[in-house]
Formats: C-alpha cells, structure tokens, sequence
C-alpha cells in the first residue's frame, strides 16, 4: 500500500490520492453531527423524562402489553408521559386503554 502523500497545507492525505479538502472536512462533520442527532432523538424515544409523572410504572406496563422487559417498556413510558402532556393527567384505566391503543400502531 502507499503511503499517504504530504499536501501543500502540510497535512496528509486521509486515503492516497485522495486530499482532504475543508469542505470534505465540513461534510464529514456535518454528517456526523446528524448522525449523532438522530442516535440521540432514537435513545431518546426510549427514555423516561424525570419532568413528567406517569401514571403506571414498567412492570404495570409489561403487565398491561403482556410483554417482557425491554426497551419497549420504556417507548410505551415516554408514550404515556406525551400524552400526559397534550392531554393531561389519565386514570389507570385510561393509560391502560391508551398503551394498548398505542401498541396496536406498532
């Protein structure tokens, strides 16, 4: 294989005939500052917000959905605690007919 060749800026090429320019350099940044977003908003559709109450807890759910635990259990959580949001505040009963609702989407 040969070796990476100096560039005039006095830095070396990422790949053998291939210079690095500093719009690469701005593209390959801006990529992985998306990619970094959309892994966060993933992760976040997991995870339950500490700011609003919900009504059932993970087992509750897991019992409810009749599933395991898993990360499911905590997308159904968050789902309960966005329609806490828009909605307001639901009895057992009515998260309860909520996730179902909910997991009949999936």
């Amino acid at each position: 294989m040969t070796a990476a060749r100096p560039l005039p800026c006095g830095r070396t090429a990422a790949r053998p005939g291939v210079p690095s320019t500093p719009g690469s350099l701005r593209l390959r940044d801006r990529a992985k500052e998306e990619a970094a977003a959309r892994a966060a908003a993933e992760r976040d559709r997991y995870v339950r917000r500490d700011d609003v109450p919900v009504v059932l807890d993970g087992r509750a759910v897991m019992e409810v959905l009749g599933i395991p635990s898993s990360p499911l259990v905590g997308a159904a959580i968050r789902h309960l605690q966005e329609v806490h949001l828009e909605r307001g505040s639901l009895t057992p009963d009515e998260a309860a007919t909520e996730l179902r609702r909910w997991a009949q989407n999936l």
